[in-house]
């Protein structure tokens, strides 16, 4: 709730508090030796800070947590909405043909076609459009914008529909 009204401060404070019981608890044993037993809620608590961190605009805390997220095993190294975070930071800093190239390979990693989820495909076809208009490119941009915003209204992302409207 507090990420949602803006007080980034509490949200982060009450998150932090959240990762510090979930990694103080006892942890059940593992299912196996490949697959470490963390408790779900701990990697959508991890994203949940690191998207406090990017709405604040603190993009290198943004970044560090979701390293340390997943040297504590609650995120994945490669977890596609970490790193859609960082193609959003890498746009912010102006780096508009990386942050194109990590949406381009994530949404081949994610499509729904393969199993992926349509909001992260979707929320990916939103950086690709905007890193595409940064890059000189309207009329593509609006195509992908325009697919993002189909997409995120039959998946329920009314937020992120809008917003990609918006760029149309």
């Amino acid at each position: 709730l507090a990420l949602n009204t803006e007080c980034y401060r509490e949200a982060e404070e009450r998150l932090l508090e959240i990762l510090a019981a979930i990694a103080d608890a006892p942890r059940a044993p593992a299912a196996s030796a490949a697959a470490p037993a963390t408790p779900p809620r701990a990697g959508a608590a991890a994203l949940l800070l690191a998207e406090t961190y990017y709405q604040a605009g603190r993009y290198d805390d943004c970044l560090a947590h979701c390293r340390r997220a997943a040297e504590r095993g609650w995120l994945k190294a490669d977890d596609p909405q970490a790193e859609l975070l960082a193609g959003w930071i890498l746009l912010r800093r102006g780096l508009a043909r990386p942050a194109r190239a990590l949406a381009t390979r994530l949404l081949r990693a994610t499509a729904p076609a393969r199993g992926g989820d349509p909001v992260l495909h979707a929320r990916l076809m939103h950086l690709r459009g905007m890193a595409d208009f940064r890059r000189g490119r309207p009329r593509l941009a609006r195509r992908v914008l325009r697919d993002a915003t189909a997409l995120c209204r039959g998946a329920g992302d009314h937020a992120v529909a809008a917003e990609a409207r918006n760029l149309l």
